[in-house]
């Protein structure tokens, strides 16, 4: 697992820079504008609409065509896929036609602050937008389908493909028609569901028959499984859209400002612990069908601490260097234009960060609840968490702005993950609180000291009048080395392993 975990992240990693400097090229040409504000609007609701669906139709995609690959066999189990990508074109293209007949109406809830012409102009970015789910849709169950098979590389490489395609819009853009970047969304979300169909013909002979047949005997137990999920997911797309429509109408790039900052705090989310998940997930999955519940534990807390050992210090770091990060990536052109947009970004940011730990923890222990066949505890969870998240939402943005929506978001993270941890920790007695409590808090305190030094490094390299970009990349390595250092005397067990198995691979290298 730690092998595929390491393949996966340089791929990740690569991804996420990708998707780093898409951000940036389009705070280059478009700051914190009104037409930033109107893309990412247009950008969120195909996400929000069709992943409504997607996260539960994937999620028990993997468990179920596992059965039937089983039991049945190869064949039963591509005619089980072919029944299911049918089933969901139809499902996109429903989705798809009822957004294009209410576009306004979609615009009013997911901004209603917009008036006017940013109004208007986000319904036309809307309506080419649409068309992303018919794509969207049949990567998603693509998706799930390497995953299952091992082909973790998948994901990474169509995260290039899409976004080379909305680089490529962006530029195209600024010098012809903003909407240009709508379509940019369609044509890579093409893509990538064009690749992953092709991965699967070439890689495992796979070649789609359309149909539908309700009488599919998996369909039922697939469907009663995905509902629950589907509520759940449908609860963290609420608190997105609560969030943008709350920002909507304080104040022109507000939108844009939670993007940027969120890309950069997401990025360090994506890149370790859905790596971590991605690869983890079937294996759980395996693990719960045998009913090897003690394998199981050993398995979930070796993956928290792991996700905590990596995701504690970038956590730390972002928020002691915030101003510099966000400086490094958005700094130049139209947001460096604007007086307010470094310092509101990077508040933002700070307060995302926040969170990191929380997103992680959230989604180890949601894999781990479907794995167990329990897809409601984490719906009752994203539930308290939405209704903590509007609440805050509303007592700290005209308090504190934008920083505040970020903030009100990481609190209804972590507070999700400790009714996670407390439902698991019943649902399996002996999962080992005390021990990962206890690792968690030695991480944290090489992570804290950690920060303590760079922030004061930091400021001590900028009276030297270095260049501040390679203060930063100093500082920043400089914590890392800290970090390790300590670390080295906490006695936690997946730092230890995690070393030796680097060590394994530079001496092959």
């Amino acid at each position: 697992m730690r092998k595929n975990a390491i393949l996966l992240t340089v791929f990740m990693m690569i991804s996420k820079v990708f998707g780093i400097i898409r951000e940036s090229v389009l705070a280059y040409f478009y700051g914190r504008t009104a037409y930033a504000d109107i893309y990412f609007t247009a950008s969120l609701v195909p996400t929000v609409l069709f992943g409504l669906v997607a996260a539960g139709l994937v999620s028990t995609f993997i468990p179920i065509y596992s059965r039937v690959l089983h039991n049945d066999g190869e064949k039963k189990a591509n005619e089980f896929l072919d029944n299911v990508l049918s089933i969901v074109f139809v499902l996109t293209l429903l989705f798809t036609a009822v957004g294009l007949i209410f576009t306004e109406e979609l615009v009013f809830v997911f901004a209603k602050g917009f008036k006017g012409d940013v109004f208007t102009t986000t319904v036309a970015f809307v309506r080419v937008s649409l068309f992303a789910i018919l794509f969207n849709g049949v990567f998603s169950i693509f998706n799930g389908y390497q995953q299952y098979h091992n082909r973790f590389l998948v994901a990474p490489v169509a995260g290039f493909i899409l976004n080379f395609f909305v680089i490529t819009s962006i530029i195209i853009s600024a010098h012809t028609n903003p909407i240009v970047m709508a379509y940019g969304l369609v044509f890579a979300a093409a893509g990538q569901a064009i690749f992953t169909y092709w991965i699967a013909r070439s890689k495992s002979g796979y070649k789609f028959n359309p149909g539908i047949n309700l009488q599919d005997e998996y369909l039922k137990p697939m469907l009663i499984m995905a509902v629950p999920i589907i509520l759940g997911s449908s609860i963290n797309q609420v608190n997105t859209l609560i969030d943008r429509n709350i920002a909507s109408g304080l104040m022109t790039g507000a939108i844009a400002t939670l993007n940027y900052a969120s890309k950069i705090s997401d990025s360090i989310y994506g890149l370790f612990v859905t790596t971590i998940t991605t690869v983890m997930y079937p294996t759980l999955t395996k693990q719960s069908a045998k009913g090897d519940f003690t394998a199981m534990k050993e398995t979930v807390n070796r993956i928290m601490n792991t996700v905590v050992i990596i995701v504690m210090p970038s956590m730390i770091g972002l928020m002691v260097l915030a101003v510099p990060v966000v400086d490094l990536f958005y700094g130049r052109g139209e947001f460096a234009k604007d007086p307010m947009a470094l310092s509101i970004t990077s508040a933002t940011m700070f307060f995302y960060a926040i969170g990191i730990i929380g997103y992680g923890l959230r989604d180890v222990l949601t894999r781990t609840f479907y794995a167990l066949h329990d897809s409601m505890t984490p719906v009752i969870s994203g539930f308290i968490a939405v209704v903590i998240n509007l609440i805050l939402n509303l007592i700290l943005a005209p308090r504190m702005g934008v920083p505040g929506l970020a903030l009100a978001t990481s609190i209804s993270a972590i507070t999700a993950v400790i009714i996670l941890y407390i439902s698991l920790y019943r649902k399996i007695p002996g999962i080992g609180l005390r021990k990962f409590l206890w690792s968690a808090i030695k991480i944290t305190f090489a992570a804290v000291v950690m920060g303590v030094v760079v922030h004061f490094v930091y400021k001590l390299l900028l009276t030297t009048g270095i260049n501040s970009k390679i203060i930063l990349f100093a500082s920043a390595g400089l914590g890392a080395i800290v970090y390790a250092v300590i670390m080295m005397f906490m006695n936690v067990p997946e730092y230890d392993d995690t070393l030796l198995l680097i060590k394994k691979k530079l001496k092959l290298a």
